[in-house]
This record gives C-alpha cells, sequence and structure tokens, in this order.
C-alpha cells in the first residue's frame, strides 16, 4: 500500500488504474538498468504493482516488479506520468463502499467477565501454563495431562453456562482460536 494523496490506495480502491499507452510502449522496450530506473519511478509516482506488470503480455508477477523498483540504479529516475487523482468521485465511492461493507461494530469485553467467577479464573490461570506443557505421548496420569483435562472440563462448563471463548482465552492468556480448539467450537 502507498498514499496518494490524501487517501490510502489499494486493489480494492483503485482497481481501474492503467498506466497510459505510450507509457506502456516505453516500458516494454526498455531493459537492464534503465527499466529498473523507469519502474522505481513509477512506483515513487503512486502507481500500482499491478498497473506497471499489466504492462506486459502476459503480465509480470508483482513481486519481479517490487524486486526491480528495489535494486539500485545508475541511471537518473524519468520523468513518468502520475496515476489519475484519487480525487475523483468514482474512487471515493469505491472507496467508501468498500470500508462500510467490511466495517462491524466492535464488542468490547471487560477483563473481569461476570460469567467467569474470580475463582474459576484463578483456577484457569493455575491450569493453563501447565496444561500447555501436555503432549500426546506423555504420561495420562502426569500433571500435564491431568490439567490438561481439568482446564478443558472447566473451560466447557463454563461455555455452556454463557461465559464467551474470548473471556475464556483472556482468562487463560491464550488465542481466541487455541480456547475454541479446546472446548469443541467451530469445528
Amino acid at each position: 500500500m502507498f498514499r496518494c494523496a490524501d487517501v490510502q490506495c489499494t486493489n480494492d480502491t483503485m482497481p481501474e488504474m492503467k498506466l497510459p499507452d505510450d507509457e506502456v510502449k516505453v516500458l516494454v522496450s526498455c531493459s537492464g538498468d534503465v527499466l529498473r530506473a523507469r519502474v522505481r519511478a513509477l512506483r515513487e509516482a503512486g502507481w500500482t504493482l499491478a498497473a506497471i506488470a499489466d504492462a506486459w503480455t502476459p503480465p509480470k508477477q508483482r513481486s519481479s516488479i517490487r524486486a526491480l523498483s528495489q535494486q539500485p540504479t545508475k541511471s537518473p529516475l524519468p520523468i513518468v506520468p502520475s496515476p489519475p487523482s484519487s480525487s475523483s468521485s468514482s474512487h471515493l465511492a469505491a472507496a467508501e463502499k468498500s470500508r462500510s461493507r467490511h466495517s462491524r461494530a466492535r464488542r468490547f469485553y471487560s477483563p473481569s467477565s461476570p460469567k467467569i467467577s474470580k475463582d474459576d479464573a484463578r483456577t484457569i490461570a493455575r491450569l493453563a501454563p501447565l496444561a500447555r506443557r501436555y503432549r500426546a505421548r506423555a504420561n495420562p496420569n502426569g500433571s500435564y495431562a491431568l490439567a490438561n483435562e481439568e482446564l478443558t472440563q472447566l473451560c466447557i462448563s463454563l461455555y455452556r453456562s454463557g461465559a464467551s471463548v474470548l473471556e475464556l482465552a483472556s482468562a487463560a492468556n491464550v488465542t481466541y482460536r487455541a480456547m475454541a480448539r479446546r472446548i469443541g467450537v467451530g469445528k
């Protein structure tokens, strides 16, 4: 991602960004150090990797274009055209539509959940480090295996009584995904 004026330009907000035909002809005819200088100048002017890569038939990989733009050059950077203005209404409308489609109300949880008692939270905090060290080949009667089993049963019962996965994960100091897997949510 890079900055175009005051708007962040991504493939979502500027899907139709395309190099001018005369620039495509010049770019395709370049090679070596001149090509690296031209690609770097286009990137610094604000053109996307995809727009530059699409100049060739078949299009080059964006990673190749990135590598060309990052390599040092002996040639001076040429003057290249600027990308279309990001202030046009179609780009802003696309950006606004993209933003509204992906935005959701954020949910905030308090670390001291009313659905997990302080005793249960302390038990989870005590068992979690031991349960983390449990391995399938370990002794099934060992302390790690017992802690793992006790933690799993406690978390499942708390989840069934209304505690969220995020609250349980926070109490155990693990990721949401790790706790969801432990209690069998989303299998």
